[in-house]
């Protein structure tokens, strides 16, 4: 398995998001809160190729290089933003740092929930994917029949 092919997958479609996401606010308001559901979203990429190029559900260390690759380019964009916007706004930086709720808050809602998440849906979801691939390709088979 390359997982360079695979992050490279992630950072695609996690960009792909965020440019959806800019679309979809340019026309209805939508809340600061919805750039975490970017990179939750984008894992679903690279999971379901997966699936479909091997054909079955990733082995415990290929979903752990799938979940080391695609958190920790996020992880590390994050950090990137965080210190970019710490530059490019110290007040409100300091402000953000001076309470340790918010900070927690920032990095809770920000970093961890959505890594989570994304934790989740590579450990749970190939699965489900196999079965629609199955189930699809069932029906094709089924039509080309008839």
């Amino acid at each position: 398995m390359n997982v360079w092919k695979y992050l490279g997958r992630y950072a695609l479609a996690y960009v792909g998001m965020i440019v959806v996401l800019g679309v979809i606010s340019a026309f209805v308001d939508l809340t600061a809160s919805m750039g975490t559901v970017a990179p939750v979203v984008a894992v679903t990429f690279p999971v379901s190729r997966f699936v479909v190029e091997f054909r079955r559900v990733p082995d415990p260390t290929e979903r752990l290089s799938l979940s080391v690759a695609c958190i920790g380019f996020f992880v590390l964009l994050q950090i990137a933003i965080l210190i970019g916007a710490a530059l490019a706004y110290p007040d409100a930086a300091s402000e953000v740092l001076d309470r340790p709720g918010m900070a927690v808050l920032v990095l809770g809602l920000g970093v961890v929930l959505p890594a989570v998440a994304m934790w989740l849906i590579i450990r749970y979801m190939p699965p489900r994917f196999l079965r629609n691939l199955e189930k699809s390709e069932a029906r094709k088979a089924a039509r080309r029949a008839r």
